[in-house]
């Protein structure tokens, strides 16, 4: 048992028949499947599925699946028993959003992709000419002074007038 800030969570390996999918999950994962495959494959099943104390999925439905089709019998979990029904809904829905927000600093990624070299990174859903594809692409975001951002790479010179010029047209900012 860990308790931090208050929050209980006791880490465990579960079968996996006992564990339950969230029938109303909005999160359709079923394409990402092979590659979370591919990397608990490669690195093992490192990031724990989140359950409540009835073994309800809360997060890590993706990896729930690929463990059954890797054929896995157990998987670690974390079971959480201090949340209300509102608070996994909540966090079912903030594990994924949160994700989403993040965005590559493609320098860096550019950096760290050049030194993998034994690893197929296109089984985790990067494409085979990614390295080629960034050192093409041109970044600018659109609506950095407003209330959002939009960020468009591309290697097509011509779409890139085309959007700031709708960008400008809508008195958004433009940022290269």
């Amino acid at each position: 048992m860990d308790e931090t800030k208050g929050w209980t969570m006791e880490a465990r390996e579960i079968s996996i028949g006992k564990l339950i999918p969230y029938d109303n999950n909005p999160r359709r994962n079923d394409e990402s499947v092979p590659n979370v495959m591919a990397s608990i494959a490669e690195f093992g099943f490192r990031v724990p599925i989140i359950v409540n104390a009835e073994y309800v999925v809360i997060a890590g439905h993706t990896r729930l699946k690929a463990a059954e089709q890797l054929g896995m019998e157990k998987v670690p979990c974390i079971v959480v028993k201090d949340l209300s029904k509102e608070q996994e809904a909540a966090l079912r829905i903030a594990d994924n959003k949160t994700a989403e927000l993040s965005e590559w600093d493609y320098e860096k990624l550019k950096r760290e992709l050049a030194e993998i070299v034994d690893i197929d990174m296109t089984e985790f859903g990067f494409s085979a000419g990614l390295m080629e594809d960034l050192e093409s692409l041109t970044k600018f975001d659109l609506g950095v002074e407003g209330d959002f951002k939009i960020t468009i790479m591309t290697d097509d010179s011509e779409a890139v007038e085309k959007c700031k010029a709708i960008a400008e047209s809508y008195g958004m900012g433009v940022k290269e």
